[in-house]
């Protein structure tokens, strides 16, 4: 999970440097598009992690 979050948010400062007019910066677009959500996504990202082994049990996946 935390490859993928690393993926869009690299694809989404990549494109927020690239696509704004006027082009920013690395810091301009770590400002606008990582720092005010990469908290949130990874309490996210903790809370998933916790709860899906349960969620297996109940389904009944676990032993998969």
């Amino acid at each position: 999970m935390l490859c993928g979050l690393a993926v869009v948010f690299a694809g989404g400062l990549l494109w927020l440097m690239i696509a704004s007019r006027p082009p920013v910066g690395v810091s301009a677009a770590l400002a606008a598009g990582f720092l005010p959500f990469i908290v949130p996504d990874l309490l996210k990202l903790l809370v998933a992690a916790a709860v899906m082994p349960g969620l297996w049990k109940i389904t009944g996946r676990a032993a998969r």
